[in-house]
């Protein structure tokens, strides 16, 4: 969409057991094409056994045109060994459309015009 701001809010957690990837980031794609993207080196993790909330802001202003309309995805890397494993759950997507607002008369302006009103009237019976 366009003139709209999107958040993708969602959960990284970390296992008991496991330890955390040297990192891990999620992507938010439209038609294949990163748009925007969330990742590990700039937030605090999730102590072992716990999830954190996370969000990912977006604002369509900021891409091409030809991104408008297209799918949009949910890509999540991670990078490290087999014993490390980061965990994401809870995903959603809120979207804020711009509004272009329509300028709706002022009481100044309707009492202006049930004056004239009046008055054409008023000259029509005279």
């Amino acid at each position: 969409m366009s003139n709209a701001s999107y958040t993708l809010s969602f959960a990284v957690g970390r296992r008991a057991d496991f330890a955390l990837p040297s990192s891990y980031s999620v992507e938010l794609l439209a038609g294949g094409s990163v748009l925007a993207t969330w990742s590990s080196a700039d937030n605090t993790p999730p102590s072992a056994g716990s999830f954190v909330p996370e969000t990912l802001t977006f604002s369509s202003a900021t891409v091409n045109a030809a991104h408008a309309g297209q799918s949009l995805g949910i890509l999540m890397l991670t990078s490290g060994s087999t014993s490390q494993q980061a965990n994401f759950d809870n995903f959603s997507l809120n979207v804020v459309t711009g509004v272009s607002a329509i300028p709706e008369p002022t009481a100044g302006g309707l009492l202006l015009i049930a004056l004239i009103g009046i008055a054409a009237v008023r000259r029509e019976w005279t």
